[in-house]
């Protein structure tokens, strides 16, 4: 029988031997757990050291990782495809797709090579079959390319939405909502909005923010003419891709070819766009219950006795899908508003009336300053039929606030800032004349008439011909000039005796073609030979473009109309400021006090900058105020110690036009010796370069040191 004592020293050593195995069980757990962290561990390090030794080799060899963004979009394609295909496929193949050459491919897969060294896949490579992507990473690889490329875009197509959302909603809606609705930040979203509220500004509406959430306020025509305008951008910027989509556009273009139909004229593509757009929104606006208000400048009989009224009625009630009764007289008057403004040849008598009176004289004085401002005469029947035209509808649309776009605008500013600076000078005497403000896009369409006349009665050179031979070979030559590079007219043909008695100086000629070298001649010689050959026909047209944009390296010009407009107290260098609107109350301070404007002239400015911006493109800007406010003439300088933004580009001068329109004797040769700066990329440049008043005026004085 065991004892007591026996039993306890049994189950003692039980225990025991259940703690020694416990202790064993923990441990192995516990051996297991660090046997898997160290070696996803060492895996990481040996991820991360794989990258780091690929950057380093490469780095060495003047290469480096490439991220998604340093491929360029056929690269981007390129992989794509790669990616795609499951098989190997021929160089050639993917060359052809993409319609390129096998050799670019093979560039762009070294710059693939470099990017994929960041992933576990690799295009592989057989000769005789072709090339493969192969790696555990394809997906991935194909997400991050995606999600890279639509980043950039994502903002500003979210931006968009949340503005076309705020246009169309007639409820206000909170920055918590919108930041659930996009997956992002409440800073995100404020900074959205921001750049809503900016975008606002020129079409008269405001972002209002109250305890219900943010809304858009403004007048029903100044949120349509808002809606038109972000369809416009966004298919200017989408190319007709992922850009917004416009409702009822099937009913808006039918309604449109309809009225051209009846009326018996087609609409210009440009405004065929901008008419069915009004109409698209208008559908939309009356649909959802926003109508306009009726309008006061002409009153609903005399529209009635339009014929423009009655075809826009009976298209609206024909194509669209609302009833008679959904359609007020208002809507159908602002539809006959915009209808107007494309074309007047069929309004009533009252309309023609009230703008032919003004016409005639407008267009003669608009011809006559620009003749001096250019010193050629440029005022022709084409232009000053083509003006006449033009202005019509363009002081119609003013009138009743009706903006088109033009899509070459930047452009315009950019490769024409000098004409688009003048017209706008020019478009001062409109202003004056109808009491009608003007904008870019209208200033634009405007400039297109004067460069037009400039080119087109500049662009024809003088030269005569000298060549030693017999007047059957001076007239060949003169023959193949004449065909190859019809320009340039031949006022007479010289042998070389012959042109050793002329007085080449006292000739009306641009310069000399000659077969032979010239000696001690005053004018620029263009040597080519005899026959007259292709390269000669290139090398005659290089130098024609060369003589017609660059003579203003050589001239010297002497503003002195210009300097004489300048108050040298008004003259600014350097100034350290971040914006347009510290320049522009800055300097209609200054100007106020100099006693050259009214204190109303520093709003009358930034009113002016909301609605249309005056950078030129070049880096240079223009800011003027109301006439009425102008007590005298003057022109104000300003130079930047950085430059800022202004509108949609930089600027580093501004020129503040200070000028009273009734002085227009003395304003003329002010404005052609400032376009003659704006003109001049030269004189521009040194100005930046100024860093005192007496630099400015020594470079304006022709006096530069170069």
């Amino acid at each position: 029988m065991t004892s007591k004592k026996d039993c306890d020293a049994e189950l003692i050593f039980i225990a025991v031997i259940k703690n020694i195995l416990r202790v064993m069980l923990f441990s192995t757990w516990l051996f297991f757990c660090c046997f898997i962290f160290s070696t996803t561990t060492l895996q990481m390090f040996g991820t991360c050291n794989k990258i780091q030794q690929c950057y380093y080799k490469n780095n060495q060899s003047g290469l480096g990782l490439i991220k998604v963004s340093e491929l360029v979009s056929r690269q981007k394609m390129l992989l794509k495809k790669l990616i795609a295909s499951k098989k190997y496929r021929s160089v050639g193949s993917f060359a052809k797709e993409l319609e390129i050459s096998s050799r670019t491919l093979h560039n762009d897969l070294k710059a693939i090579d470099r990017f994929l060294e960041a992933f576990s896949s690799k295009v592989t490579k057989k000769s005789g079959v072709g090339i493969k992507l192969v790696g555990e990473d394809n997906e991935k690889l194909l997400y991050h390319l995606e999600s890279e490329e639509t980043r950039k875009e994502s903002v500003e197509g979210r931006r968009q939405e949340i503005l076309l959302s705020l246009l169309y909603n007639e409820t206000a809606t909170s920055y918590r909502k919108l930041a659930e609705k996009y997956f992002v930040s409440i800073s995100s979203i404020t900074n959205d909005l921001v750049c809503i509220k900016e975008w606002l500004a020129p079409f008269n509406l405001s972002l209002v923010k109250s305890n219900v959430g943010t809304e858009i306020k403004g007048n029903e025509e100044d949120i349509r003419t808002a809606l038109c305008s972000l369809f416009k951008v966004s298919i200017i910027e989408h190319n007709d891709e992922k850009a917004v989509e416009i409702p009822n556009m099937k009913e808006s273009q039918e309604i449109i070819q309809y009225i051209e139909e009846e009326l018996g004229y087609k609409f210009n593509e440009e405004y065929y766009e901008h008419l069915t757009r009004i109409v698209a929104v208008m559908l939309s606006r009356i649909s959802s219950g926003f109508t306009v208000a009726s309008s006061e400048d002409l009153r609903l009989e005399e529209f009635h006795a339009l014929r423009t009224y009655g075809v826009v009625q009976k298209a609206l009630h024909l194509f669209s899908s609302l009833s008679i009764t959904e359609i007020p007289q208002s809507e159908i008057q602002y539809l006959n508003t915009s209808i107007l403004g494309a074309r007047l040849s069929h309004v009533g008598t009252h309309v023609e009336l009230y703008y032919q009176d003004i016409l005639k004289k407008l267009v003669a004085e608009l011809c006559t300053m620009a003749n001096e401002a250019f010193e050629t005469n440029i005022h022709d029947e084409i232009l000053y039929n083509g003006l006449l035209i033009h202005l019509k509808p363009m002081l119609y649309r003013l009138k009743h606030g009706l903006i088109v776009q033009n899509p070459l605008l930047d452009d315009i500013k950019e490769n024409y800032s000098a004409m688009f600076g003048f017209t706008w000078f020019l478009g001062s005497f409109i202003e004056k004349e109808t009491g009608l403000k003007l904008n870019d896009h209208e200033v634009s369409f405007l400039m297109i008439h004067f460069q037009a006349a400039l080119e087109r009665n500049v662009s024809i050179k003088k030269v005569i011909v000298v060549c030693p031979g017999g007047v059957g070979t001076s007239q060949l030559i003169a023959n193949r000039i004449k065909r190859m590079v019809p320009q340039i007219y031949v006022t007479a043909i010289y042998s070389y005796r012959e042109l050793l008695g002329v007085n080449v100086e006292a000739l009306d000629i641009d310069f000399i073609i000659s077969t032979i070298p010239l000696q001690d001649i005053n004018k620029k010689v263009v040597l080519v030979s005899p026959m007259m050959d292709v390269n000669d026909a290139k090398k005659l047209n290089s130098f024609y473009l060369d003589y017609i944009f660059q003579n203003e390296n050589q001239i010297r010009h002497r503003h002195e109309k210009l300097l004489h407009a300048i108050d040298r107290n008004l003259i600014f260098t350097n100034l350290d400021m971040t914006s347009k609107d510290e320049v522009i109350e800055f300097v209609s301070a200054s100007l106020q006090k100099r006693g050259y404007v009214r204190d109303q002239f520093y709003e009358s400015v930034k009113n002016r900058e909301q609605k249309a911006s005056t950078d030129l493109g070049n880096k240079v800007a223009i800011p003027h105020g109301e006439n009425q406010f102008v007590q005298k003439s003057c022109i104000a300088v300003v130079t930047l110690k950085e430059p800022i933004k202004w509108g949609r580009s930089e600027v580093s001068i501004v020129f503040f036009i200070v000028l009273k329109v009734e002085n227009k004797q003395s304003m003329r040769p002010i404005l052609r010796e400032l376009y003659q700066v704006l003109d001049s990329k030269r004189i521009l440049q040194m100005m930046e370069r100024a860093s005192c008043e007496d630099d400015i005026l020594h470079i304006l004085g022709g006096k530069e040191d170069d």
